[in-house]
């Protein structure tokens, strides 16, 4: 699964999207009780490689109760991966000579998934707090977020001359004024929730993530600043020159048509073998590959919606997975098939 989903040639700039695929093959060995310290740690790693990974790994593991044989030391080695997770991100964060465990824009994303599902929760704040910094530039703000939950994060930062603690601060008091008519508000996050999950399930795109950035870009400006070396190089590449994105683009609908075909064939073998699922390994890898995608659509498309582009690589685990179910079923047609006939009985 992690070459298919293409390891090296569709990877782009950022890795973090192989390393929650291979975080999530780590969970389904655990899970099935092949637990070894390399696996632990992959896992650990792949969950703090991003911090959206945290709540899609927990909600994975929960859902897998049901089918794992060891509950009690299932759930001792998952938290201690996960524990692990933490430690990774709060080690990585004193490098930078900080003790904090997150990055402190977790509300931008979720500002980000708001004015794009609910830009009237702006025109009322406005209205009520005319002063408030995004007011200033209201139209604007509405204008980057009106083409997808993902464009107002960055377009946001290097647009309004804010540095991220004061935007991040402005996103919060957003996220927190669109919450003022509970439990109303929370039936309309609810369903713009459920909206960008369904589609970010169904419709996943192989080109997403991988828009042509040039030599004006914000891309290539934080190269030139941290690594100038590799600035010349990225820009001879197919992902700033635009070919990628364009290929990329032609695969999107047959990827789309392979997932909900891999999707349909895992959701048959589950159903069909239920009364086994304990023991057949390869239906708990069905079942696992939907809970996975499923809980990965969620939490990407809602609370950190420009990781989006996660969603075409695990995409590639029920892909997997009916492969592995159609590998098999051909094999006991083969077998059946070259198998001698049974000889007659001996006479009483």
């Amino acid at each position: 699964a992690v070459i298919a989903s293409g390891v090296g040639l569709f990877s782009g700039w950022v890795m973090a999207d192989v390393w929650t695929l291979v975080g999530f093959i780590c969970l389904f060995v655990i899970a099935v009780g092949h637990f070894h310290p390399i696996v632990a740690g992959g896992l650990a790693f792949a969950c703090g490689v991003h911090f959206g990974n945290f709540p899609t790994f927990g909600a994975t593991a929960l859902a897998l109760l049901p089918i794992v044989p060891a509950r009690r030391r299932y759930i001792v080695r998952v938290g201690l991966c996960i524990v692990g997770a933490a430690a990774l991100v709060v080690a990585a964060n004193l490098i930078g000579g900080s003790i904090k465990f997150g990055s402190g824009n977790g509300s931008v994303f979720l500002a980000s998934r708001i004015l794009h599902d609910m830009p009237e929760v702006l025109e009322l704040k406005c209205r009520q707090d005319p002063d408030f910094q995004m007011c200033r530039r209201k139209d604007e703000v509405l204008a980057w977020s009106a083409e997808n939950h993902q464009s107002f994060t960055w377009t946001g930062f290097y647009n309004l001359g804010l540095d991220w603690p004061d935007f991040n601060r402005i996103c919060r008091e957003l996220v927190l004024f669109s919450l003022r008519d509970a439990p109303r508000s929370l039936f309309t996050h609810a369903a713009a929730a459920v909206r960008n999950s369904a589609r970010l399930l169904f419709l996943p795109e192989l080109s997403n993530g991988f828009e042509t950035y040039g030599p004006d870009s914000f891309v290539a400006e934080d190269l030139r600043i941290a690594f100038p070396a590799d600035v010349a190089p990225y820009l001879r590449s197919r992902q700033a020159n635009g070919d990628l994105e364009r290929f990329l683009k032609k695969l999107d609908a047959p990827f789309a048509a392979l997932v909900w075909l891999a999707n349909l064939g895992c959701l048959i073998s589950v159903v069909r073998g239920r009364n086994h699922c304990r023991s057949d390994v390869l239906v708990q890898l069905a079942l696992f590959a939907l809970i996975a995608a499923v809980a990965n659509a969620v939490f990407m498309s809602n609370l950190s919606g420009v990781f989006g582009r996660y969603q075409a690589r695990i995409e590639f685990l029920p892909i997997f997975a009916a492969l592995a179910l159609i590998g098999r079923r051909i094999q006991k047609i083969a077998c059946s098939r070259t198998r001698p006939p049974l000889s007659d009985p001996p006479a009483a």
